[in-house]
């Protein structure tokens, strides 16, 4: 189907080819809208909870749309690794929540980095997700982000 506009008239045309579907395209078709759908309740009710942000500017509805989509990705790509093990992402999620920093040296370091042995549940997540060298942080120094115009309700730093 296409639709036109030529001059002051809405001209449609069906196309014969788009009628003669197969049922497995149909099938297909109906897969594919079955995925979008699952992936909305995703971003909004279900693990990312997401709601609507008003923003005025460009960019930033961009940049939000964008860490988003990021955050879907990360979620089906956990989802089709855990899967197999007959978990949930949030199962996974919660079994990942109780990893925790080891302190290298004394407290006044301020050296910390990931253990390199795991509880039995957090290793099976662990076990299909790739391999990282475990970093080693500094949390010395804080990250503070100094706001030049804070808006109401933020203090200033």
């Amino acid at each position: 189907m296409s639709v036109a506009l030529e001059g002051r008239q809405l001209v449609w045309q069906e196309e014969a080819e788009a009628r003669a579907a197969t049922t497995q395209q149909v099938h297909d078709r109906y897969v594919s809208l079955t995925a979008v759908e699952r992936d909305f309740r995703t971003l909004k009710t279900g693990l990312l909870k997401i709601r609507p942000v008003f923003l005025r500017k460009a960019d930033r509805t961009w940049g939000h749309a964008l860490v988003s989509l990021l955050a879907l990705k990360l979620a089906r790509e956990l989802d089709r690794r855990v899967a197999p093990l007959g978990l949930t992402v949030p199962d996974a999620v919660d079994r990942l929540k109780g990893v925790r920093l080891v302190r290298l040296g004394e407290a006044g370091l301020g050296l910390w980095r990931l253990p390199e042995r795991y509880v039995a549940a957090q290793s099976e997540v662990l076990a299909v997700l790739p391999k990282l060298p475990a970093p080693m942080l500094s949390l010395l120094k804080p990250n503070v982000r100094r706001l030049r115009n804070p808006r109401k309700g933020r203090p200033k730093q």
